[in-house]
């Protein structure tokens, strides 16, 4: 097998396997993600199951019986038996990126967050695409992880401020599932406004097409827009394909983007993730002590069926 096929299926089997593995140390396990081991700093060449946790602990602090593996013994597609190794790295807690900033403000929320892009749907109406819990932050917190404006609910909601420019809005519908973290706020805006825009005078070109994201990704510069990063801010994709953990055990995705350096922080929820072509690939969720995190853009619009304007 090549190391492509061999990578893509440990991505579907961690995706399997991942909620079993969490359980050795529930506390303290925070993601995974296919990578390459290292040892000293220095990447190997080997394909190894990361465990990424809040703190590295003293194996004598920890129960015998409760050791995270050295390795696994995975059966291949080809029939083959391969000893897969693990490795832990510390990147601390995953925690969403609302906070102070006033891109978007909700009714339904005490905290704010960033407007991503805007799009429309097949009868030209417009939204702004943001997180789930920038604008829902009070229905979650409720357990309510789905919502979906009834007709007699015509109160405008949402602020967004663009550009100098506050913009009302209606809060559509929006989601948090493992796979999606997404709010689509409708806007009463001309469909043809050059709202995807960014003050560098930068613009979103498109959409990133590929589904799943290829792993050929890994390591490509990306640029994020956001209430701190108005003008852009370079990072690059460490994985395209990782598990994470949420400090709300009802909350965990799948198949989510992590780029490194860690570029975002609080109130940068809901920013575009841009390939180096101007494409948008995905929105931030949040960040951890070394990584910022994007849901994928092709997720998105499997929600809800909409076009870039």
């Amino acid at each position: 097998m090549t190391t492509k096929e061999k990578t893509d299926f440990l991505q579907k089997y961690m995706r399997k396997w991942h909620l079993k593995w969490r359980k050795i140390h529930s506390d303290n396990i925070t993601g995974f993600r296919i990578g390459k081991k290292t040892h000293n700093n220095i990447e190997g060449k080997e394909l190894s199951i990361i465990f990424q946790l809040k703190k590295k602990r003293a194996k004598k602090m920890i129960k015998e019986d409760n050791f995270i593996p050295d390795h696994f013994k995975i059966k291949f597609p080809d029939k083959k038996f391969r000893i897969i190794k693990t490795d832990i790295e510390e990147t601390g807690q995953f925690s969403f990126h609302i906070g102070a900033a006033s891109a978007v403000q909700s009714s339904y929320s005490s905290k704010f967050g960033s407007a991503g892009l805007f799009v429309k749907d097949s009868s030209d109406k417009v939204y702004m695409v943001t997180n789930y819990h920038v604008v829902a932050e009070n229905f979650m917190n409720e357990s309510q992880f789905y919502y979906h404006r009834q007709a007699d609910q015509t109160a405008n909601d949402v602020k967004i401020y663009n550009n100098l420019e506050t913009i009302n809005g209606r809060f559509e519908i929006g989601a948090m599932t493992h796979e999606i973290d997404v709010s689509f706020t409708e806007v009463f805006v001309n469909p043809n406004s050059q709202l995807n825009s960014f003050p560098d005078l930068n613009r979103i070109s498109g959409k990133f097409a590929s589904r799943p994201l290829p792993n050929t990704l890994n390591g490509k510069p990306v640029k994020v827009y956001s209430f701190y990063n108005q003008n852009g801010t370079l990072s690059q994709i460490n994985n395209v394909s990782s598990v994470l953990y949420t400090s709300n055990p009802e909350i965990y995705f799948e198949d989510i983007i992590q780029i490194s350096p860690k570029v975002t922080q609080g109130g940068d929820s809901g920013g575009a993730l841009l390939t180096k072509t101007n494409a948008i690939l995905g929105i931030i969720v949040g960040g951890d002590n070394n990584y910022s995190y994007a849901i994928p853009f092709y997720k998105i619009t499997d929600f809800k069926n909409v076009t870039i304007i």
